[in-house]
């Protein structure tokens, strides 16, 4: 939910400034992993471990769901990488 002042109201994120930061976290971890993807780790797990450097785990997989859902397009088998909507 966004107020008037376009801050984000819930939980999980206190501005919307907050949120387009953490999308913005989770991007450049997609853009890291795909130049250095032979570490035996996921996109995810890289961008999970970018959150964890700013919030507890249990919030960085909440909003890393979340941004996963409603920011990037799910993989293909032909792809296999999330997409940025």
């Amino acid at each position: 939910m966004v107020n008037t002042k376009g801050e984000v109201l819930t939980d999980i994120w206190k501005s919307a400034l907050e949120l387009q930061q953490d999308i913005e976290l989770v991007k450049r971890s997609f853009e890291q992993w795909l130049s250095k993807n032979d570490t035996g780790r996921s996109s995810e797990d890289a961008a999970f471990e970018s959150l964890c450097e700013h919030y507890c785990s249990a919030l960085a997989s909440k909003k890393l769901d979340l941004i996963l859902e409603n920011c990037f397009e799910k993989p293909t088998n032909e792809d296999c990488g999330w997409v940025r909507n």
